[in-house]
Formats: C-alpha cells, sequence, structure tokens
C-alpha cells in the first residue's frame, strides 16, 4: 500500500517529509516510524499528487483508474460511528452537564463520542438547554471519569486550551537536536498551529501560539519542522 508520505536520506539519518499532495498527506498516521523503519521502507506515491497517479493508473489501463475513494473508516466506509461501534460495546447511560456542573441531560456512552462533535436527540442522548441559550448549537466540551460528558456552546471558553502534555514523546530521529519552534497538528489533515515544544519537570509540553479549539484528550498530536516530521505522542490536558 502506497503512503502519501516522503523519506529523505541525510548524514544524520532518515527524515519523514509530509507527502506533496496536501489535501492527501497521511503522515500524521506515521509519527512513530522509527531510523531502522524507514532505512527499509520505499513511499513511491509520496512525490505525486493524486491526479497524476490516477493519470498513471489511466495510461497504463488500470480498471480502477477512476474508482471513487475511500470514505468514513478504512476497509469498513461510510458508516454511522455509534451504530457500528454498539455492534462490539454495549451502551451505558450517562450524566450531560453544563460546564458549571448542572445535570442537563443523558446519552448512552462517552465511547460513542469525540471533543467537538455536535450534540443532539438524534444521537440517542436527552437535554434539556438553559432557557436563555436553547436557540444556540452545542458541542461536547470534554468527556470525565464516571461516563460524564460536558456540553456547551461553540464559541464557550471551556473549548480553548492553549496548552497540552505530549505523552510518550516519540522522536524519529533522536540523533538530530530538537528545535523548539515547531508546528503541531491535532487530527489528521487538520491544520498545522505554530507554538513551542518545552520540557517541564521531565514532561515534553507544546504551548499553541493562540489557544485553539478541538483539543481532545488522548488524540495524537504531531510535531513538524516545516514539511519534515519530527514525531508526536498522545494528548493529555493540562
Amino acid at each position: 500500500m502506497g503512503h502519501y508520505a516522503r523519506i529523505k536520506k541525510t548524514k544524520s539519518g532518515f527524515k519523514l517529509l509530509a507527502g506533496k499532495d496536501k489535501s492527501k498527506d497521511q503522515s500524521y498516521f506515521l509519527f512513530e516510524l522509527t531510523q531502522k523503519d524507514l532505512e527499509h521502507t520505499l513511499f513511491p506515491i509520496g512525490r505525486y499528487k493524486k491526479e497524476q497517479i490516477r493519470q498513471t493508473a489511466k495510461e497504463n489501463h488500470f480498471p480502477n483508474w477512476n474508482k471513487q475513494g475511500t470514505r468514513g473508516i478504512c476497509f469498513v466506509g461510510k458508516v454511522n460511528m455509534k451504530n457500528f461501534l454498539n455492534k462490539s460495546i454495549p451502551e451505558k447511560k450517562g450524566k450531560i452537564i453544563s460546564p458549571e456542573g448542572k445535570i442537563i441531560g443523558t446519552h448512552p456512552g462517552i465511547m460513542y463520542f469525540t471533543i467537538g462533535q455536535r450534540i443532539g436527540n438524534r444521537l440517542g442522548m436527552e437535554i434539556k438547554k438553559p432557557k436563555s441559550k436553547t436557540n444556540q448549537k452545542w458541542y461536547v466540551a470534554d468527556k470525565r471519569k464516571n461516563n460524564i460528558l460536558v456540553a456547551a456552546p461553540k464559541n464557550h471558553q471551556i473549548f480553548k486550551k492553549q496548552k497540552v502534555l505530549i505523552k510518550s514523546l516519540h522522536i524519529i530521529n533522536p540523533k538530530e537536536r530538537i528545535q523548539k519552534h515547531l508546528k503541531a497538528r491535532i487530527r489528521h489533515l487538520g491544520k498545522l498551529f505554530n507554538g513551542i515544544l518545552e520540557k517541564e519537570n521531565n514532561n515534553y509540553i507544546f504551548k499553541f501560539k493562540k489557544p485553539i479549539i478541538g483539543i481532545a484528550e488522548g488524540q495524537s498530536i504531531v510535531l513538524y519542522k516545516n514539511a519534515q516530521i519530527i514525531g508526536g505522542g498522545e494528548i493529555r490536558l493540562k
């Protein structure tokens, strides 16, 4: 399987680079690769855009040259996520609370939802918004212990985070000096945010230049220096 990423050999080792086609770049998923992995790995399509690959396939009479790209969960397809998970994970009813701690509804289980997801009855939730905010769209703001979801209007302060702790930071090339000023991506094909990587009490912290929304604990944060992937780890919120 070809990945939209690139490898460059240097005197200090191998560099992993983002794919040329930014709309198909898969480097976010590859931050855990090691020098040993890269020395015997090839990404043959990383230097091309998808349109070029399709044209080459057409010229060589590949029957799937214009086949629609994969959507939804890889190898599963476009499915309802809750229904898919429900086949293996039974529902566990829990509380929905406001940022102030007031109970405003119930949900079928925090495992079915992600930070930033819009909430509503269509998802098996029952929610009663405060009278002053009934016309506002509400989203999942936090997932807490004891099966509790925190919900809030889109522009609520609770969504804005400026600092994350990186659990088990992996560096692709340990021989290279880690730069302080880097960019970070918190989801596949997500925006690259400027920030600073620092070490505090044996923990690595990434401080974003400006507060951002949509950070979810447990997701991966991947660090970049220009097109090079430096490494990454699991997000823990401070």
